[in-house]
């Protein structure tokens, strides 16, 4: 009796460097992530990403610690963001971002926010639109930062400017006061 055997053999040299290669991609990428979502703690800047066609957004981690949304449930549908303006800028808010994706407009605005149970947060946000090759806007990118902690110190230089000048002011009030009196 002839038993015959059929041997193969696969050189599987090429799919282990592919691997070994999708490995170490895999690794920079999430290197590389983790550098970018420390920037934006540090810097207080979020990045997000809304399409058009889906109605859909990606946010960074920053944006939800900014706008103070649970990650855990996705980034926020358009209603409950359009609830944490603050209501003297619900205009400027609605209108740029309307701009952007009718006209393709970019923008550049400044506006508060309320967090509840947290106060007041002001804001900076830029928004890009995305044009397909008709034209039409697809999506819209930008990046939003809190810069609170900024305009409370600008407002606190202004302040100290303000006293200081009052001071000088007081100061040679003062001196022409006591040259008058000894005349």
């Amino acid at each position: 009796q002839n038993f015959g055997a059929i041997i193969t053999q696969t050189n599987i040299t090429e799919q282990k460097r592919n691997e070994q290669i999708k490995f170490e991609a895999k690794l920079k990428l999430e290197k590389t992530e983790k550098a970018l979502n420390e920037a934006q703690k540090l810097a207080h800047v979020g990045s997000w990403l809304f399409d058009i066609a889906s109605l859909k957004s990606e946010w960074s981690g920053e944006m939800f610690r900014i706008w103070n949304f649970d990650p855990k449930e996705g980034a926020p549908e358009f209603d409950p963001i359009v609830e944490r303006v603050h209501k003297d800028y619900v205009d400027l808010f609605y209108g740029s971002l309307s701009n952007a994706v009718k006209q393709g407009a970019p923008f550049d605005i400044e506006y508060r926010i309320c967090i509840p149970d947290h106060g007041e947060k002001v804001v900076r946000t830029i928004c890009q639109p995305v044009m397909d090759e008709k034209g039409e806007v697809v999506s819209l990118t930008g990046s939003t930062q809190d810069v609170t902690e900024q305009k409370l110190f600008e407002e606190s230089q202004v302040e100290h400017q303000r006293l200081k000048a009052i001071g000088e002011m007081s100061s040679s009030i003062a001196h022409d006061f006591n040259n008058s009196l000894q005349e």
